[in-house]
């Protein structure tokens, strides 16, 4: 991923979050605020939507 997306993101709106499921990706997590979920149910995926 091109680290200038975030960056153009970034400059748009007031905050940026990306939501990984299931993995990590370097690029996304030193560029933007990232919240991670290991396994998407319905359970995590709600937690999650309510911590943003």
């Amino acid at each position: 991923m091109d680290p200038t997306v975030f960056n153009k993101a970034k400059s748009v709106f007031r905050s940026v979050k990306a939501l990984l499921v299931g993995g990590e990706n370097g690029i996304i997590e030193e560029n933007v605020d990232t919240i991670k979920i290991q396994e998407l149910t319905s359970e995590s995926l709600s937690r999650t939507i309510k911590k943003i």
